[in-house]
């Protein structure tokens, strides 16, 4: 075939012209005579043009291939396939590196923002935006939306540095108390709150932000304190019930409490009176109308459609993990540098398991020093590689994510001694490769519930929203995570030959010296009378991160064992999932299986 004289000049003067079709048959006609960056960049601009988002990729793709540093090339392929709906592989994308002038920078970084938006890839968002920042720094709305991306991602000291950085209003101070409060700076948090509600006594988030502090607390004189207040600056009555029901349950007057929970108000966040309202009707015996709360809460969060695909996203990350370790993987396994530190023990289960007194428990040892659901394992994790290399990871490596681990630690426990450390993380299990490669000798501690009681309890609360937590907006997709979570962990453990200590939920209550002794003598401590004193240990707590925060201070009972048999006929579509793990737990049958 005869090749015209320069056809990439005529195709892209043809398009300049508007002449969209003849330009890609020109380039598509050159084409043939063998591959040329500018005749494949305009051929795939040319098919996206036309509506063919398939051919401009894979045109798109092959000039990339060519010049892996070309900006344009790189932007155009990212929007096609995010119009393609194919986000997730614009974010496998490689960029040419930060010597790329300021403006293809931006522009990249923004395209790569939006593709990991429609990808529901929230931390790659924010990485993409903070990028943004350095090369727009006063970019207002980045920075706003970057601080909402850190809130879901549980980022809260990253999200006050970017609320820093705002100019100072009432809805910035608001913000930064509760990222204070998520970071457990509780009486930072707690002052700005107050000094919103000083100079605005009808600030109601300000207001309903301590009701929930002092609720966590246990604090009713404040509750008390805060009900005069909203007294004084006429709130609505309703409004005050809400507070009013937290004390007639902290009474034990349950009737009471649910008959004020039902008919208080929260406008701003409609999800915590009916999740209260479940709560007290659980209580009550009521478990069709806990049920109906529950979801009534679950229907009330913001984009709850996008939290549930954000959801469904994160058990698929989770099967990958779990495929990913296979014999040829673990057979590959190299030796880390050792630690000069002793070894953590981690608490790990899927939530609502009897972790939070269990933790309560150990605390009351003077040897022991447990921390409670605090990022050491992500700042570790950062510093490593993806999975895939996880097992073949350099030594330098390693040594630098085990002391970004204790950098972290350290912010917690900052003279910790000779204790012993409990990293109390609930669902660090499915993180076991990434600790088994850092603490190669470090001891898990197990606690198991009965599947349909751990699942049931997680829908019957509310939690701060992360990928992981928005599994139980859906009593569907929390079974599908109870399932996903517990078949990694057990590959996890059989695999890399964890070493495990398996504690039921059911006999830390019904024989709680018997449960505890056995392991207090595992984890090589010597047994102290002091650690049954659970309500004593809880009462000099400062703030419990859970939603066990109340319970912990109730003497040992066993009521919210085999809890799961009242609500059969609201978890029938579920039960038969739950009963394989069930009966793989030592559990009786649910008889759905």
């Amino acid at each position: 075939m005869t090749r015209v004289p320069n056809p990439a000049a005529q195709a892209a003067m043809l398009f300049q012209k508007g002449d969209i079709a003849s330009a890609r048959q020109v380039a598509e006609a050159a084409l043939a005579d063998g591959e040329e960056f500018s005749l494949l960049h305009i051929a795939g601009v040319a098919c996206c043009r036309q509506g063919d988002l398939t051919g401009g990729i894979d045109y798109l793709q092959r000039a990339a291939t060519l010049r892996p540093a070309e900006p344009a090339v790189l932007v155009t392929l990212m929007r096609a396939l995010i119009d393609a709906d194919r986000a997730a592989e614009a974010l496998e994308l490689p960029f040419g590196g930060d010597n790329l002038p300021p403006e293809a920078l931006l522009l990249l970084w923004r395209t790569r923002a939006e593709a990991a938006h429609r990808a529901g890839n929230a931390r790659e968002e924010a990485e993409a935006l903070e990028r943004v920042l350095l090369l727009d720094e006063g970019n207002q709305p980045a920075r706003e939306k970057i601080i909402s991306l850190l809130f879901s991602l549980d980022q809260s000291r990253r999200a006050l540095f970017h609320l820093d950085q705002l100019p100072p209003s009432p809805n910035r101070d608001r913000a930064r108390a509760s990222a204070m409060l998520l970071d457990r700076r509780i009486e930072e948090g707690a002052a700005i709150n107050r000094e919103l509600l000083q100079s605005d006594p009808s600030d109601r988030s300000s207001w309903l932000s301590l009701v929930d502090l002092a609720e966590r607390q246990n604090d009713a004189p404040e509750l008390e304190r805060l009900i005069a207040h909203g007294e004084m600056a006429r709130f609505d009555e309703r409004e005050l019930d809400y507070p009013r029901a937290l004390i007639a349950k902290r009474k034990g007057d349950t009737d009471r409490a649910l008959e004020l929970a039902e008919a208080s108000i929260i406008p701003a966040d409609p999800a915590r009176r009916a999740t209260l309202v479940a709560t007290l009707a659980d209580r009550a015996g009521d478990a069709q109308r806990a049920f109906v709360a529950a979801t009534e809460a679950s229907m009330s969060v913001e984009d709850r459609d996008g939290w549930r695909r954000r959801a469904a996203d994160h058990r698929a990350k989770m099967q990958a993990i779990e495929a990913a370790l296979t014999d040829d993987w673990v057979a590959a396994w190299t030796e880390g540098p050792p630690s000069s530190r002793r070894s953590p023990v981690f608490l790990v289960a899927f939530p609502r398991s009897g972790t939070t007194l269990l933790d309560t428990f150990l605390r009351g040892h003077p040897d022991v020093e447990v921390v409670e659901e605090e990022p050491m394992l992500d700042a570790a994790t950062r510093e490593l590689g993806d999975l895939e290399n996880l097992n073949r990871e350099s030594p330098e490596r390693i040594d630098r994510a085990r002391q970004a681990y204790f950098k972290e630690l350290s912010r917690h426990v900052p003279d910790g001694g000779d204790k012993l450390v409990v990293d109390k993380l609930p669902l660090a299990m499915t993180g076991a490769p990434v600790i088994h490669r850092l603490f190669p000798d470090a001891k898990f501690i197990f606690a198991r519930r009965h599947p349909a009681d751990a699942v049931l309890s997680n829908y019957l609360q509310s939690f701060q929203l992360n990928d992981a937590m928005a599994n139980f907006l859906d009593i569907g997709d929390a079974a599908a995570f109870y399932d996903v979570a517990l078949s990694l962990w057990f590959r996890a453990r059989r695999k890399l030959k964890l070493d495990v200590y398996d504690i039921a939920y059911e006999d830390l209550v019904a024989d709680t010296e018997g449960t505890l002794r056995p392991l207090v003598d595992w984890l090589g401590l010597s047994w102290q009378p002091e650690l049954l004193d659970h309500r004593r240990t809880a009462a000099r707590r400062d703030l419990i991160a859970t939603p066990s925060y109340d319970q912990v201070m109730q003497p040992i009972h066993q009521r919210a064992s085999g809890r799961w048999k009242r609500y059969a006929d609201q978890l029938a579509p579920v039960l038969p999932t739950l009963d394989s793990w069930a009966r793989q737990l030592g559990y009786r049958s649910t008889g759905k299986g």
